[in-house]
C-alpha cells in the first residue's frame, strides 16, 4: 500500500483526505465528513484535497472581504500510532466558520483507529473533540481540538492543534493544513502526535 500524504508528509498525515471537485477528479471513497469506517481508502477523496491545498494546486482564498458564516465538513487524522507506528487515527470534521467575527467552532467525531499495512479497521472508537480558539486572519487557519477519545475501554486525552489556511476550489471554499499535539493514555505519558485535515463547504 502507497502511505497517505499524511503519512508521507512529516507533520501530515489525515489518512487521505479530498474534495470531489478537486484537480484530481472524484472517485470513490466516503464523502467528505462521511467516515464510511471500513477501509482507510475510505478517505482518499479527503486525502487528495489535502494535497491540493498544500502543494499549491488550488490558489489560496483571502477570506479577508468574506461576511457571514460557512460551515465545512471533512476528516482529521493523526498517525504512526502505537507501539509498532502502524496505526493511524481518523474522524470526521466540521469547522463553522464565521467571517464577521474571524472566529471558527466545530468538533470531530466517528473516530475509527486503521492499520497502515492493511488499511483494515483495527478497532473503533468513541468519544469526540470540541474546537476552541477558531482563529480566520485572510487566507489562515488555526484552531483546536480537544476531548476524551475511548479505545478498547481505556480513555485517551487528545489534544491537536490544526495549522492550515483556506483554498478555493472550483469556487468552493475548502480549509486544511497541518495536525500536531499529544495524546495521554492511562499510562499518563504523553505521546507526540502528527496528521492533517482538510474540510469542504
Amino acid at each position: 500500500m502507497q502511505k497517505s500524504l499524511f503519512l508521507a508528509l512529516a507533520g501530515l498525515s489525515l489518512l487521505g483526505l479530498t474534495a470531489c471537485g478537486s484537480s484530481g477528479g472524484s472517485g470513490g471513497g466516503a464523502s467528505l465528513g462521511d467516515s464510511a469506517g471500513e477501509s482507510l481508502t475510505d478517505y482518499d477523496d479527503v486525502d487528495d484535497l489535502l494535497t491540493d491545498i498544500e502543494d499549491g494546486t488550488l490558489a489560496a482564498e483571502d477570506t479577508t472581504a468574506r461576511t457571514g458564516s460557512v460551515s465545512m465538513t471533512g476528516a482529521v487524522g493523526v498517525s504512526d500510532l502505537g507501539d509498532d507506528e502502524n496505526l493511524t487515527l481518523i474522524g470526521d470534521l466540521v469547522v463553522n466558520a464565521n467571517f464577521d467575527t474571524d472566529t471558527a467552532t466545530g468538533s470531530a467525531d466517528g473516530f475509527t483507529l486503521f492499520d497502515e499495512d492493511t488499511d483494515a479497521v483495527d478497532s473503533d472508537v468513541t468519544g469526540s473533540l470540541t474546537m476552541s480558539g477558531g482563529t480566520i486572519n485572510a487566507a489562515d487557519f488555526d484552531a483546536m481540538l480537544s476531548g476524551t477519545l475511548t479505545e478498547s475501554g481505556d480513555d485517551f486525552d487528545v489534544a491537536l492543534t490544526l495549522d492550515g489556511g483556506f483554498a478555493d476550489n472550483g469556487g468552493t471554499l475548502v480549509v486544511g493544513g497541518g495536525v500536531s499535539g499529544t495524546i495521554t493514555g492511562p499510562d499518563a505519558m504523553p505521546e507526540d502526535v502528527e496528521g492533517g485535515f482538510a474540510a469542504s463547504e
